[in-house]
């Protein structure tokens, strides 16, 4: 048992704790030391995340015993590292922490590209102060996290000791700060707003252990976030394009490599991997970084809500029924809401069915305000309230179709379209459209006098312009015209001059195109059996190389000569299989070289379909 173990200062790491018990006990050796801590002589001294905490806790003096949970949530790094993993492997970490585990494998920590520091290290303002408050300089360990290059309580550059982050020289040395870090020293440039902001967002999670959202669920915050960005669709699809060229323009190079979150410049990125439904988890930096760029906050994200196919984009039920018809318009009778993505996923359709009276709306959202919620863009389902009510007002002739449209809410254009639908005739009583037609062309509602001096007007009009087409005598009587095209339409058809017939293009001899195109055909398909790399010879690339690749399509059944030639001349896959082979083994005859089957098939680029062929299998036993 520890003879004296120092009470534990705010934010120091354990090891500083052991360093400074160790300085003022003697002990024969180094090793001495972690035996009489932990148990065993194989302990490592780490700064992040110790293990075998239940023996270290056992061997101190009995008023001096800490709890297990205070150690690691107040004097490790287990709450910045484990931040974002699923409740499992929290559970499981601390486990091993408490035990003789190795927690780093659990976290999936020697996998990171984040690097870990080499040196422990310090902030001036922060030991100035421990020293005159405290009487003695200790190790922090909001100092110590891996890619933190900055102070997150004064934003100033932290300064490197030269005392090993992982004691890969000494593993059972314990160095205190006091000892390791001199008394005159000079300040540090400030960093950077970004780092500057990370390093607080990081120290946040130092100080919450509590904080417990897996990546699964952090995916689904950030995704709704990139939604209102304009960096992602409802239907989950990322524009990662998009993202990463954003992500690179805010954050310089430099900064991505001193965090240890360089974008990758080949393969998939993190940024890729971040947003995807992945098993592993990040590196809680990149997290961090991520969360930074999406303009959100870890304070914000516990009251944040993720995207899902739930009904938050038409805010939370009831909502209200939008059944002009019914007595209960406006009221809150609709408990459920099916949402699916719409537009190519650029917006949500909210489908609200109402068991009251049958009737079922689409509104496209999601909802920006309150308002919204009254707001529909379609019905695909009336209900039978809404028919009933239709089938009583379409009947009656007091009510116009203006108000039997105020009353259903909706258009006349949809009140006829449902009364046909429902077996009704589309000529209600006492609407213009239940009267006798009158023939097209001589529906005389103007004054009879009117349209007589018009007609006369339009005749003295030709007369005096004898040579001018109809388009002409409008614009010159434009009043004229209009009164006779809408009250008298058939006679100024035949009253007025005859359109002229526009001069026809040429037909094509399609005859005499058709033999020159086909004698092009053949030294088409000469050229391209002579061409390097082999070029199969298909119908289009004979029209191309003959130049009538505008024969493609319909124009080629006006050409049957040019169309028989092209079959003649075309060759199957097989053939050009056999042509590719008869090439590659040239080349090796013309070395002096011998080729086996499989480089012949190789080279040639030969499908595994096609060697099955029995003329390709011919071919290629034929050439060896």
């Amino acid at each position: 048992m520890i003879g004296h173990f120092p009470w534990l200062h705010p934010d120091e790491t354990l090891l500083s704790g052991h360093a400074r018990s160790i300085s003022r006990q003697p002990f024969d050796s180094d090793k001495a030391a972690v035996e009489a801590f932990y148990g065993r002589t194989t302990i490592t001294a780490v700064t992040d995340l110790p293990s075998r905490l239940s023996n270290m806790a056992a061997s101190l003096p009995t008023a001096q015993r800490l709890e297990l949970d205070y150690l690691i949530d107040d004097h490790t790094l287990w709450p910045f590292l484990a931040a974002f993993h699923s409740s499992e492997q929290r559970i499981e970490s601390r486990a091993q922490m408490i035990g003789d585990g190795y927690p780093y494998l659990c976290l999936g920590l020697m996998a990171t590209k984040c690097p870990f520091p080499e040196w422990l290290r310090y902030c001036v303002i922060c030991i100035s102060r421990d020293r005159s408050k405290y009487g003695e300089a200790f190790w922090h360990r909001t100092h110590q996290l891996p890619g933190i290059n900055v102070c997150p309580h004064h934003n100033i550059r932290l300064l490197v000791s030269h005392v090993s982050y992982r004691h890969n020289r000494n593993r059972h040395r314990f160095t205190c700060a006091e000892s390791a870090i001199p008394r005159q020293i000079g300040f540090t440039e400030e960093g950077s707003e970004v780092e500057w902001q990370v390093a607080r967002e990081a120290e946040w999670l130092l100080t919450h252990p509590s904080f417990d959202l897996p990546f699964v669920e952090l995916r689904g915050i950030l995704l709704r976030q990139l939604i209102e960005l304009g960096f992602a669709t409802y239907s989950g699809r990322v524009r990662a394009t998009l993202v990463l060229k954003e992500f690179q323009q805010r954050y310089p190079r430099w900064l991505l490599v001193d965090l240890g979150c360089a974008i990758e410049q080949t393969g998939e990125t993190w940024i890729e991997r971040l947003l995807r439904h992945s098993r592993s988890c990040q590196h809680p930096l990149k997290y961090l970084l991520f969360i930074h760029f999406s303009g959100l906050k870890l304070s914000e994200l516990s009251l944040a809500e993720s995207f899902d196919a739930g009904t938050e984009p038409f805010g939370r039920g009831p909502w209200p029924c939008l059944n002009k018809a019914s007595n209960h318009y406006g009221s809150s009778t609709i408990d459920r809401c099916e949402i699916a993505p719409t537009r190519g996923g650029r917006s949500l359709a909210g489908q609200f069915a109402c068991d009251v009276c049958g009737m079922t709306y689409v509104r496209i959202g999601p909802d920006k305000q309150i308002s919204d919620r009254l707001r529909r863009h379609s019905i695909p389902q009336y209900g039978p309230v809404w028919e009933g009510r239709l089938s009583e007002l379409w009947t009656d002739p007091k009510i116009s179709i203006r108000g039997l449209c105020r009353i259903l809410g909706v258009d006349s254009r949809t009140a006829r379209l449902q009364a046909v639908r429902l077996g009704y005739d589309v000529s209600r009583p006492g609407s213009r459209l239940t009267q006798e037609p009158k023939e097209h062309g001589e529906v005389h509602v103007g004054p009879q006098r009117d349209i007589l001096q018009a007609k006369s007007e339009w005749l003295q009009l030709q007369s005096h312009q004898p040579g001018a087409n109809r388009t002409q005598l409008r614009k010159l009587q434009p009043s004229i015209y209009m009164l006779l095209y809408r009250h008298a339409r058939t006679w100024l058809e035949e009253h007025s001059p005859v359109p002229a017939r526009s001069n026809c293009r040429v037909a094509v001899d399609w005859a005499q195109r058709d033999c020159e195109i086909e004698g092009r055909i053949p030294d088409a398909a000469q050229r391209l059996r002579q061409s390097v790399p082999p070029v199969r010879l298909t119908p289009t690339a004979l029209l191309r190389e003959a130049g009538a690749v505008w024969a493609i399509g319909k124009k080629l059944q006006l050409m049957p000569k040019t169309g028989a030639c092209l079959r003649r001349e075309s060759e199957s896959r097989v053939e050009f299989a056999v042509r590719r082979i008869e090439a590659v083994a040239a080349q090796y005859r013309g070395k002096n070289a011998d080729a086996s089957s499989w480089l012949i098939a190789r080279k040639a680029g030969l499908r595994p379909e096609i060697m099955k062929d029995p003329s390709v299998d011919l071919a290629l036993k034929r050439r060896r």
